[in-house]
């Protein structure tokens, strides 16, 4: 015997990943228990000193074993839980696969597959056996009986859904032998009936799970049969639609059947039906039985089948053959209604004598009460079976049986079990005989399938039993005791591969009382860090830890504070936090909060770790002028969407159920998804894939059941609708027969709220409003009404009962703001009406101006539609039809308030101006308008991303609070029949306020209507504002400056950062001229200040000494001053650098002119300023005038920029050159790639230059044919990423590289082959080509991110939500660094020690 050559060959293919990446000595008992290994082979491989070595033993026995053993080493490294070795198992197994293709052999003859079996068709692979059956559970006739009438039932199903396709539920009581029977008919039907060939069966043990645990096995299944990303993936819709578009796409594989054990949660079904074929076992019936073909179990035995199963367990079948024994034995069987359960328990007793038998019948057939109240579902006491099968044990193992009723009806990990036992010392396998001998008294099923980590299961029942007669609260305080001696009280170091520990930890210590684990646990953050990683979410871990802030509370133990602190704090910043490369330590040191022993802990633990943490030594937030200290609370923050065109999210109506969201994932690329979150949770309930990628609208019924989108894509524009409970597409319906074909509706709105469990729509679309009804999967038309001239909007209000729509009074053109058609001729009116629902007929209707202009304080209509203000929005309705609030264009939004009596608002100036109440002003241009339900209070975000609630009191705006966000803002919306505010903004985060409460800063509005911000004002008495900011690394030290103007004055405000960077010294320069821009650099003891006078003149100044608190030793020097163009009409600074080497400071302006048809364009100066010799100056300006141009790369010898179609080098002035010129490329076309290789000497002007067109769509080779193997690879990766990027410029610099897209953000960063690609940088560090690290913000997400340079590899990711960040700087050391923006907001970073 032997290994063929082909597998030889393989293996020593794979022999150093073999050797290496299996810990041999961890699953040396599956490769015995697969008989791959004798015990004497098993004994020698454990005395090995290591995996390697043992490994290195293990190869050479291999060889000498048959291809069916090398199979079977295939399948165990396949079963394991550690990813990589999953992965060589496969790699191992599909080499031989395709080597016994090629080659025709027939791998492994002479398996013990075939030797089992003995009927295998003599031409089939060795392989079907183990490939066809999988993990299906092996029930051995030793043990187990067949029953055949039930098995035949079974069987007739299975060969029909075999050749039709179909679904199979198998449904009884606890106990009933489902399982078994379900497994052997499978496996008769594969092996030796030749069904479900080639590819067999998947089975899978669902048992009493949640949901996320159901998503975790499906997930697992969905690797197995070859999906891809399946890991990825947190929600039940989301897996269910992945598995079924594989299959669909995978015809061949609809062929594979799946059995699903055990189901408790009958909500389950459902997202099992992705299977063609699938059988599925249940103590429940199915209520929809036009899905399943049900098969009710026989639950008891017949005495025939309760007789072959007690004989398995006779060691002498001639002593029981009496009639006197058989009789006895009938008996006891109908005492226990010969239910498998206890007939199999009663077989593992082993009785001898008729008095034996006796006892058994006496013991099963008393019932006190108590027990009649627990099983009053048996006939029996099947407690009193389970009683005399535990006392034949010895004693100290009834104790350890009885223990294991602390745990819940789940795979139970053996890890878990051994720390109970306080085994763990001596070794797992002292536990596993115990547990084999449980198994065969058929007091649990010990799962070996699990190489890396077995697992056992009590039947609940079993269970029941075992908790009844037991102190509960020294069961979970046992349990406990043995995971802290296992882990030595260090609770984070418990192996996380034991699932079961990390999910119930927390339960078990409540009901152990043990409140000092309780408070260890709740201050282990690294603990938590595992749970939240194997959670993939922070809900299990906060409804934890409420469950300990309600058990402390009724103890009075004060520190539950605390803990509700730190549950709020996950809330509020779950957004940030990114759960499946979550650091908790690294991000509780990050994050914006304020509670000090949160901080304390992080830093303690942080400071004994090996790796490096960063943490906040100084910060410092500008708020704005006049705002309150206090602030609106952020209450939580979820994360729905990936990229920036995910923009669109609506909600339901938690009075209906639970809150859910509807938004879309990846809008406009190719694996767009509609999601739709369960807001508490954070996990997602369903996914769509849309037949386009380009949405533009989402809806959702109030009870979060029905969900629609619109997408548009060329000549393909449509709504979809679908249940997500039926997981059915709904249609329009022409007629009761035919459904509607054009779906294109211009507006489509969800009725807020459910009239008697009916859920309306309504629509406009070719001058026609629809009302539709649901029923089922279809949507009827229930009225109609013809409208002329355009709608522009229809809303849903007073509760549903009414539609209020508006619409023009003139004809309209094409244009996007669709203005009038005939400008010469029209009428300056839009008419706003309020339907009845049911009739469609007109309660009320008025008209107002479609144009509006503002002259002073007041409002008139105006047909001048190129300077008048065009109504764009009538977005509110009171339930008292007295007020709306009108939104012409941005500039203007006003309250309308209503006469009853007058439908038609008269145009005079009179009645305009009483019944029109404008916004006020300071709010700029405003950009959408959201009302509460109990419409009184009115959120408003403007074009500048800011946020803004109101009060309403009787039809006026009272008072008003701004929202602190920490980036731009998409959209904000109440939540419905609550005054919970959402915000949802650019980096897909979705927070919610809470805006109730007189605590909050409101601010009264003045009823003069006076009420401009003067924080929009340049100047403010007695308030600092900073008009600039920068900061720099003079000789190691922190130094900040910030521009300050106060009144008439303007101020230079120096920062000197100490040692830890607290206390900061501070002192005021006062200038005498007003300044616009302030610039600092390391190393430079200078400040450089820069202005533009009034009559045009462009001055740049140094302001020396700077780190001198005498005013004495500081000088101010104008270095230079110049007069731009006489047609310059604005000047703005684009660049900065300070050359150390020869102390030059060089400044990048941009002149903007007014050229022809009054089009915006510029020119290109570069000033450079010796600081050592005043004289040498160098003005250069580019002669050429752009239509624009940006820069691309800049640094201290060179300057990159790019306009309308050509690319401009420019080398800065040094002591050899003034500034040039030195490469123009002009280029035709939109997509341009280009590489610019800078020289080693960077005296001279010898920088290469590459650049060569291409086209979207461009595929690997493509860029490899045009660019050479390294260049075309990077760049084709690139674009895989980025696909909406036209223009990619290579910045190649000695070893390192940088990539920047047309704009000048960073698409990829690398040095030699080893690089990042990068899709959303917000701003990167100015130490571009720095030594050891790499920052970046990624805007996305709001996290800084740490990447080692001669990888690039990330290494740390510090949450940061304090601001939007702008610059960031390291010291010389690379040991701290900070984070800043331009309003003077700045944070100081260092490392941990």
């Amino acid at each position: 015997m032997g290994l063929s050559d082909n597998i030889n060959n393989i293996i020593q293919e794979n022999y150093k990943a073999i050797i290496s990446d299996v810990p041999f000595k961890n699953i040396l008992l599956d490769l015995r228990i697969e008989c791959i290994l004798t015990d004497d082979e098993v004994t020698q491989l454990d005395l090995c000193k290591d995996h390697k070595y043992a490994g290195f033993e293990f190869v050479k026995i291999l060889r000498s074993r048959s291809d069916a053993d090398f199979l079977k080493f295939c399948n165990v490294l396949k079963s394991s839980t550690i990813k990589h070795v999953q992965s060589l198992g496969v790699i191992l197994e599909n080499s031989a696969r395709d080597k016994s293709q090629a080659e025709g052999d027939t791998i492994a003859k002479e398996s013990i597959v075939k030797e089992s079996i003995g009927k295998f068709n003599s031409k089939a692979s060795a392989f079907d056996e183990d490939d066809m059956l999988r993990t299906l559970p092996k029930y051995p006739e030793c043990d187990y009986i067949l029953r055949e009438q039930f098995n035949n039932t079974i069987c007739e199903q299975l060969k029909q859904i075999d050749q039709s396709g179909g679904h199979i539920l198998v449904h009884g009581m606890p106990g009933s032998g489902k399982t078994v029977a379900v497994c052997q008919a499978v496996r008769q039907l594969i092996v030796k009936e030749n069904y479900y060939r080639p590819y067999g069966c998947h089975w899978i043990k669902i048992g009493n799970i949640s949901e996320q645990k159901l998503v975790d096995k499906l997930s697992r299944l969905a690797i197995k049969i070859g999906v891809s990303n399946a890991e990825s993936i947190q929600s039940l819709d989301r897996i269910f639609a992945m598995i079924e578009k594989y299959l669909t796409d995978n015809a061949e594989k609809l062929n594979m059947l799946f059995i699903f054990d055990d189901i408790w949660n009958q909500d389950f079904f459902q997202y099992l039906t992705f299977a063609k074929k699938s059988i599925v076992t249940s103590r429940y019936n199915i209520k929809n039985k036009s899905t399943y073909r049900c098969i009710p179990a026989m639950e008891n035995l017949t005495d025939d089948e309760a007789m072959q199963l007690l004989d398995k367990g006779r060691n002498n079948r001639n002593n029981y053959d009496s009639t006197d024994k058989n009789r006895l034995i009938k008996q006891t069987i109908k005492s226990c209604r010969g239910l498998p359960l206890a007939v199999g328990v009663i077989r593992g007793l082993n009785l001898q004598s008729n008095d034996d038998w006796r006892n058994v019948i006496t013991t099963i057939t008393k019932k006190d009460s108590e027990t009649e109240e627990l099983l009053s579902d048996y006939d029996f006491n099947i407690f009193a079976t389970f009683e005399l099968s535990l006392n034949q044990l010895k004693q100290d193992d009834q104790n350890l049986f009885r223990s294991l009723g602390v745990f819940k009806a789940v795979d139970i990990p053996v890890e878990s079990i051994a720390s109970l036992w306080g085994l763990w010392d001596i070794s797992k396998d002292n536990v596993t005989p115990k547990l084999k001998k449980l198994h065969r008294q058929s007091l649990l099923n010990f799962d070996v399938s699990r190489s890396l980590s077995p697992s056992c299961v009590l039947h609940d029942l079993i269970i029941e039993y075992l908790q009844q007669s037991t102190d509960c609260q020294q069961m979970h305080k046992n349990l406990i005791d043995g995971y802290c001696k296992h882990c030595n009280g260090k609770w984070s170091t418990y192996p996380s591969e034991d699932y079961y520990y990390y999910q119930y930890l927390i339960q078990h210590a409540i009901q152990a009382k043990d409140d000092k684990t309780i408070q260890v646990i709740m201050r282990d953050f690294k603990w938590m860090n595992i749970k939240l990683k194997l959670d993939t979410s922070i809900y299990n871990l906060c409804t934890d830890m409420e469950k300990v802030i309600d058990y402390l509370r009724t103890k009075d133990i004060e520190i539950w504070h605390d803990y509700q602190q730190l549950v709020k704090l996950l809330q509020r910043h779950e957004s940030s936090l990114q759960i499946k490369s979550i650091d908790l330590v690294q991000a509780l040191l990050t994050l914006d909060y304020d509670i000090d022993w949160i901080k304390e802990r992080a830093l303690e633990l942080a400071a004994v770790e090996s790796h490096d943490y960063w943490k906040i030594a100084k910060i410092n937030v500008e708020k704005e002028y006049n705002e309150d200290e206090r602030t609106v609370e952020l209450l939580k923050s979820k994360r729905i969407g990936k990229n920036l065109y995910d923009k669109r999210i609506a909600v339901s109506n938690p009075y209906y159920g639970n809150l859910r969201i509807i938004g879309t994932e990846d809008n406009h690329e190719r694996n767009c998804e509609i999601v739709i979150l369960d807001y508490e949770t954070s996990k997602n309930e369903y996914q769509i894939t849309p037949p386009h990628r380009y949405i533009d609208e989402v809806a959702i019924s109030p009870d979060g059941h029905i969900v629609g989108f619109h997408y548009d894509f060329i000549d393909d524009s449509r709504w979809q609708i679908y249940n997500i409970d039926t997981k059915e597409e709904l249609y329009f319906m022409e007629d009761n027969i035919h459904k509607l074909q054009d779906q294109d509706f211009d507006i489509l709105k969800l009725c807020p709220i459910i009239h008697h469990n009916d859920i309306f729509l309504a629509t406009w679309n070719r001058n026609q409003v629809k009302v539709w009804k649901i029923v089922g999967n279809k949507i009827h038309l229930i009225n109609k009404q013809s409208i002329d001239y355009d709608i522009k909007s229809i809303e849903w209000i007073d509760n549903g009962s009414k539609i209020m729509l508006w619409r023009t009074m003139y004809r309209c053109d094409t244009s996007l703001f669709r203005k009038p058609f005939d400008r010469n001729n029209w009428n300056n009116e839009c008419q706003i009406q309020i339907w009845n629902l049911q009739l469609l007929d007109c309660l009320k209707s008025l008209l107002v101006p479609a144009y509006i202009i503002q002259r002073g304080n007041q409002y008139l209509p105006t047909i001048d539609i190129d300077e008048g203000h065009r109504l764009s929005t009538v977005s509110y309705i009171n339930s008292n039809d007295e007020c709306l609030v009108l939104k012409y264009d941005w500039s203007l939004c006003s309250l309308l308030i209503l006469n009853n009596y007058d439908l038609k608002l008269w145009y005079g100036q009179n009645a305009l101006q009483n019944t029109l109440y404008p916004f006020p002003s300071f709010l700029g241009r405003i950009d959408d308008v959201n009302i509460c339900s109990n419409q009184e209070l009115l959120a408003v975000k403007t074009m500048g991303e800011k946020v803004y609630v109101f009060k309403v009191v009787n039809n006026q705006l009272q008072s008003y609070i701004k929202l602190q966000t920490s980036n731009a803002v998409h959209h904000c919306l109440f939540i419905p029949e609550s005054i919970r505010l959402l915000v949802y903004d650019w980096s897909n985060s979705l927070c919610e306020y809470d805006v109730q409460g007189d605590s909050l800063p409101w601010k009264t509005l003045k009823n003069d209507g006076n009420n401009d911000d003067k924080y929009y004002q340049k100047k403010t008495p007695s308030v600092d504002i900073i008009r600039d900011s920068n900061y720099a690394f003079i000789s190691n030290h922190l130094v900040g400056i910030q521009l300050i103007y106060k009144g008439d004055t303007c101020n230079l405000k120096v920062l000197k950062f100490q040692q830890q960077y607290n206390p900061i010294q501070f002192y005021q320069i006062i200038l005498d001229q007003e300044f616009d821009r302030c610039y600092i650099f390391d190393d430079l003891q200078s400040a450089i200040l820069f202005r533009i006078t009034d009559q045009n003149i462009v001055v740049i100044t140094q302001l020396m000494n700077l780190l001198s608190q005498n005013e004495n030793i500081q000088q101010h020097k104008t270095l230079y001053q110049y007069n731009p163009p006489n047609d310059v009409k604005l000047v703005v600074v684009v660049e900065s650098k300070y050359r150390k080497t020869d102390d030059t400071l060089t400044m990048v302006m941009q002149e903007e002119v007014e050229g022809e048809f009054l089009q915006r364009e510029y020119y290109l100066t570069v000033i450079t300023v010796n600081l050592r010799n005043e004289q040498k100056i160098n003005y250069y300006h580019d002669e050429g005038i752009f239509s624009y141009w940006y820069r691309i790369y800049m640094d201290e010898f060179y300057l990159i920029i790019r306009g309308d179609e050509f690319v401009q080098c420019y080398q800065i002035s040094d002591d050899a050159n003034n500034t040039r010129k030195i490469v123009t490329h002009k280029y035709e076309g939109e997509f341009i790639a280009c590489k610019i290789t800078l020289p080693v000497n960077k005296s001279t002007s010898d920088l290469q230059f590459k650049l060569i067109p291409f086209r979207r769509g461009f595929n690997k080779e493509d860029w490899i044919e045009r660019w050479g193997e390294n260049d075309g690879n990077l760049f084709s990766k690139i674009q895989q990423v980025n696909k909406y990027k036209c223009q990619l410029y290579l910045i190649e610099n000695g070893k390192d590289f940088i990539i920047y897209d047309e704009y000048g953000s960073v698409l990829s960063k690398g040095k030699n082959d080893e690089f990042k690609i990068f899709k959303y940088v917000n701003a990167i560090s100015e130490n571009l080509w720095c030594h050891k690290f790499w920052i970046v913000c990624n805007w996305q997400t709001l996290n800084i991110e740490m990447y080692e340079v001669e990888k690039m590899k990330l290494f740390q990711i510090l949450p940061f939500n304090y601001f939007g960040v702008y610059y960031l700087k390291w010291n010389q050391e690379q040991s701290s660094f900070i984070a800043f923006d331009r309003s003077g907001s700045y944070c100081v970073f260092e490392r941990v020690y």
